[in-house]
């Protein structure tokens, strides 16, 4: 399969599955030269209120991260954006309608790394790039429908993460508020508590690497990874939407993506305002997040951060 295009499932409600060509959109590498990132993403057009689009990348690429674009004219939020932890091979992001405007637009993005000197096969075989998420037990805390998860094995680097609702009978999605690194090996989510429903169960996802890729174990002597969170200064809503963005810094490669929003500047209240687009995207020779609220229902006050994690190698 060519380097510049991958496949994308849309699930819908209905039970359709379509598989489509996506395109790269910009690709990057470290400041060792050794480990390269490259974004993918595809525009869908969804009939139903409800929709889950599945970007699996390339064979000899890893999924480390992803995001969505939604338009503000429509009354469409995200519901969830996550790795899909069984192949490492696919990012998977839903999105959610109200009755009225169910057909909508969404953009969904992939991001993929690989190691020179390392193949596919031993990624796999050694689970130097891994992913976990909870197991759907969410607290219904006073900020919302919250989880976090903190990567489980000491062995291993945070290099990105993302927030899945677990469907359950009965229960609705809500749309989430928050999915964002807490410190340097913690995932956090949130989504908004239904008035008319309980909300499906939402859990946090890590993605983690290993620290050592100088491990004789491992076949392998190229170094250490080092890692580099980055958060935006914390933006404020001035009008009826609010947008931030934060920079990743050259030598590092963009792996992971994150946004949080909160009704209080000095602690984590549930808010009002609700992200409808949270994405990487090319700035000069490296790259940038950049995430998007608008309000919710009726006017409110909120603030809002977007939060980036870079990877570079440190060649032995």
């Amino acid at each position: 399969m060519s380097y510049n295009s991958l496949l994308i499932s849309a699930v819908l409600l209905a039970g359709s599955t379509y598989v489509h060509a996506a395109t790269a959109v910009y690709s990057d590498v470290d400041g060792s030269g050794r480990i390269h990132m490259r974004v993918w993403k595809y525009t869908l057009n969804s009939t139903s209120s409800n929709h889950t689009a599945k970007l699996t990348v390339p064979g000899d690429w890893v999924a480390v991260g992803g995001g969505v674009d939604l338009k503000i004219s429509r009354s469409v939020l995200i519901t969830a954006s996550y790795p899909d932890t069984a192949t490492q091979q696919s990012w998977i992001v839903s999105t959610q309608a109200d009755k009225s405007t169910s057909d909508h637009e969404l953009t969904a993005y992939a991001i993929g790394i690989k190691i020179e000197g390392i193949s596919r096969g031993d990624i796999r075989k050694h689970n130097i790039i891994k992913s976990w998420c909870g197991n759907g037990e969410a607290k219904n805390a006073s900020a919302g429908n919250a989880s976090s998860i903190t990567i489980p094995n000491i062995g291993y680097l945070m290099i990105s993460g993302g927030a899945k609702s677990a469907p359950k009978a009965g229960h609705k999605f809500g749309p989430v508020y928050s999915s964002a690194p807490k410190g340097w090996d913690q995932w956090t989510a949130a989504s908004k508590k239904l008035k008319d429903s309980n909300n499906h169960p939402l859990t946090s996802c890590v993605v983690g690497i290993r620290k050592d890729l100088a491990n004789a174990q491992l076949g392998h002597n190229l170094g250490s990874i080092d890692t580099l969170h980055r958060m935006s200064a914390v933006n404020k809503l001035a009008s009826s939407r609010i947008e931030s963005e934060v920079f990743m810094e050259n030598d590092y490669i963009l792996t992971g993506i994150g946004a949080k929003l909160t009704a209080s500047k000095k602690k984590e209240v549930e808010p009002n305002v609700l992200l409808y687009s949270l994405a990487p995207k090319k700035f000069g020779k490296s790259a940038k997040v950049v995430a998007k609220a608008k309000e919710y229902l009726y006017p409110a006050g909120a603030f809002l951060s977007s939060y980036a994690i870079g990877i570079k190698l440190i060649e032995q």
